[in-house]
């Protein structure tokens, strides 16, 4: 019997202390409170991203998911930029125009904020480049840009990796070896 208390209470011990470094790790890695993102010293915020998200939920429910939302927050100015540098860069106004053209189709609200306009404007900007005559040379340094760009984001985020458009959830696997060991006790 005291042998069967103390193994659960080792692995009780374990999965403390594996949820304990994960909460450090979590608290001690994001670049301040709030913080969502950082790319190339541009901040996103968790507030800027939650706002963002709702706004394009209202506008085309279930569309877009936080980490979609997170990646093209994080890619617009390089699209945007790309865009100019071809003459194709889209307005505020075209951005109100595809909300507006998607409220119609969905029944949604084209009330939106900075973030969910940014969104926009990146869906534009992908397009306009999209039909230029050297839309693939363009992409290609466009990617080569992302790539190269520094990123980091909040750990309970993921890891975003602008080169494949992807926000990798974080791996943790001291707290799958802690909840596996609790759970042969």
């Amino acid at each position: 019997m005291t042998t069967q208390k103390r193994s659960w209470r080792t692995g009780a011990t374990r999965v403390a202390a594996g949820a304990l470094v994960v909460g450090v790790l979590l608290t001690g890695c994001a670049q301040s409170p709030g913080t969502a993102a950082v790319v190339d010293g541009r901040v996103i915020t968790e507030d800027a991203l939650t706002t963002a998200v709702a706004d394009l939920d209202r506008l085309a429910p279930g569309q877009l998911d936080a980490s979609t939302v997170l990646v093209t927050m994080a890619a617009t100015p390089y699209f945007l930029d790309a865009a100019a540098a071809n003459g194709v860069e889209p307005t505020e106004a075209d951005a109100r125009r595809l909300a507006a053209q998607l409220a119609e189709q969905t029944g949604g609200s084209a009330d939106l904020g900075e973030g969910a306009t940014e969104v926009l404007l990146f869906s534009v900007a992908n397009q306009n480049i999209g039909e230029l005559d050297n839309s693939a040379e363009v992409l290609e340094e466009l990617y080569a840009e992302l790539s190269a760009a520094d990123v980091s984001t909040n750990p309970r985020r993921g890891t975003l990796d602008l080169s494949t458009g992807q926000l990798a959830p974080l791996d943790l696997p001291w707290v799958e070896q802690a909840a596996q060991a609790t759970a042969e006790q």
